[in-house]
This record gives C-alpha cells, structure tokens and sequence, in this order.
C-alpha cells in the first residue's frame, strides 16, 4: 500500500488519492469474487458472490478510505481465485501464479500470514508425492515471505495493551468481531445475518462434494 501510495502521489500528493487506492481496489475485488465463485459453482454463483461483495458494507467503508483494508481484500480474492484454479487445472504455471499471490497476501498486511498459512498446510497435503519441481514456486514464495514475517515480529508489540500479559481482546469480544465482520457482508445483523450464515453453511456442505480441498480450506481458515 505504501508503494502504491508514493506513486501515486507522484501525479498527485492529496488524500484523494489515497482514497482512490481504495476505492480501485474495492472495485477490481468484486470481478475477482465473481471469477472465483464462477469456478466453484457455475456463473449463477459468481453473480451471487458478485453482489454480496460488491454490496458489503465492509466495501463501502474501506473501499473509500485511505488505508490497505481494501488493497488486503483484492489480495485475498485474488490469491483465493488463483489457489482454486491451481487445483483444477494442476500445472506448474499455475501453482506458481498461486504461490506469488500468497506471498502478496503476506506483503500486504501482516494478518494476510493466517490465509497463507493456512493455504500452505493445505498445498503440502494436497500434492503430496508429486516430487519436489512442483513445490519450487511454494518454496520460493515461502522464503521470500520471510523479511515481512520477521518485520512483523518486530512489530507485534504495537497492538499490546495493558501489562501483565493482558491480551487484546478476550474471547467473547473476538467473536463479537467475528458477528460483525460476518455482519458487514450480510448487509446487516438479525435475520439477514441468520440468512446469510445458514446459506453460507449449505454452500459450504455442496462445496465439500464438489471441491473437498477448497471446502477444507474455507473451514480451517474460520
């Protein structure tokens, strides 16, 4: 984001541009959201996934706000879109495409390490004792991530409060987090939250027998 931001600053140095960061990446999010859900379940899916991305109220906020929320978003999709389309199509192209995504998500934002990580236990099970040439892109990736995860290490201690060990948030203000965050893409809490949830878990029941790999993945990342 901050590369992105000194360029564009280049053209113009103003907080309207950093707004227009986000607002481009909000918008390249949702094509990414539709070609994912399309390789999953067909176009009808896509235009779903479409829609609910591109009407979250998590869009609308950070898609005009001047800092890497969205930017994180589009990286995520991105990365998800190339993961899956690594598992359908299983060529050495494309686990590199996917692999230079993930080491994007972890670039990005430092909590773009969960996603990845978890995508890369997954990737070891998956092609397991398809020899070590197909794991040179992960492998690669992988090393290059590690100056971000050392920075963000470095860092950690930003997000500390209070003393004695006490942590951030206690378990039931990480869930409140979690209603919330699931919230901003059902468009709101109470019935369309209940709504969105229960399709949610159905898709994810019709996914473990169309694409059990993804549907691990979608779980263990929750």
């Amino acid at each position: 984001h901050f590369v992105l931001a000194h360029a564009a600053f280049w053209v113009d140095a103003s907080a309207d541009t950093l707004r227009w960061l986000s607002v481009l990446a909000a918008l390249a999010a949702v094509p990414l959201c539709f070609d994912l859900a399309r390789r999953l379940g067909g176009v009808g899916a896509g235009v779903v996934a479409a829609a609910v991305a591109a009407s979250s109220t998590a869009l609308a906020i950070y898609g005009s706000f001047g800092r890497m929320y969205a930017l994180l978003v589009l990286v995520a999709a991105l990365f998800s879109d190339l993961f899956v389309r690594a598992l359908q199509v299983r060529t050495g192209g494309a686990v590199a495409a996917a692999a230079a995504a993930g080491w994007l998500l972890v670039a990005v934002h430092p909590y773009g390490v969960v996603p990845a990580f978890v995508a890369l236990v997954a990737a070891a099970v998956i092609w397991r004792g398809r020899g070590l040439r197909s794991a040179v892109p992960v492998a690669i990736a992988t090393i290059a991530a590690v100056p971000f995860l050392a920075a963000d290490f470095r860092l950690a201690d930003r997000s500390a409060v209070g003393s004695e060990g006490k942590q951030l948030a206690s378990p039931g203000e990480a869930w409140d987090q979690l209603v919330a965050a699931v919230s901003a893409f059902a468009g709101g809490d109470g019935l369309p939250l209940l709504f969105f949830t229960a399709l949610a878990l159905v898709g994810l029941v019709v996914l473990v027998r169309r694409e059990a790999a993804v549907a691990a993945l979608a779980f263990s990342m929750a």
